[in-house]
């Protein structure tokens, strides 16, 4: 038996080598790629934001590309988001270690309305509605749209064979 991981071409490759590396052999096939998107006004969106608000590492490597400032506090909504922003260089990184739900009430419980507004760095289609659940609770937040996932166009050959 072979494991086909379809995660985008960003995870894909490090988890099978991960289950290689536990005695089960994985083909990486990515059914999906994460594409800038061209022209983001990062800088417009970035603009004065007391912190940004990351919900994936691909968030992450998104803002990384895309913002050449390092030093703008960033709450991530997990571990592995929290660790892949410092990785990128960010300097300020706290992690929620949960959900949008969480990273919510985590932004709620340490950060002041008063302070600033806060941005949600994203892709373009977002599960839920992080922006509109923290200005719920009385902060200006807005979302800076900054990435894609595109949809791959086949699987690679060695997926289809392992298939």
């Amino acid at each position: 038996m072979t494991v086909i991981v379809a995660r985008s071409a960003s995870g894909a490759a490090a988890f099978a080598a991960r289950l290689a590396a536990r005695g089960v052999p994985a083909v990486a096939a990515p059914v999906l790629h994460i594409a800038p998107l061209p022209g983001a006004e990062t800088g417009a969106a970035l603009a004065g934001a007391h912190a940004i608000l990351l919900t994936s590492a691909n968030g992450a490597r998104a803002l990384a590309a895309a913002a050449p400032r390092r030093d703008t506090p960033i709450v991530a909504v997990g571990c592995a988001t929290a660790a892949r922003a410092r990785a990128l260089g960010f300097a300020d990184v706290r992690s929620a270690n949960g959900d949008a739900a969480a990273l919510a009430a985590f932004v709620a419980a340490r950060l002041d309305p008063a302070d600033g507004p806060l941005v949600h760095a994203s892709g373009r289609d977002a599960a839920g509605d992080l922006a509109g659940a923290l200005r719920a609770r009385g902060f200006a937040c807005r979302r800076a749209v900054l990435y894609e996932a595109v949809a791959a166009g086949a699987l690679p050959a060695v997926a289809e064979r392992a298939l």
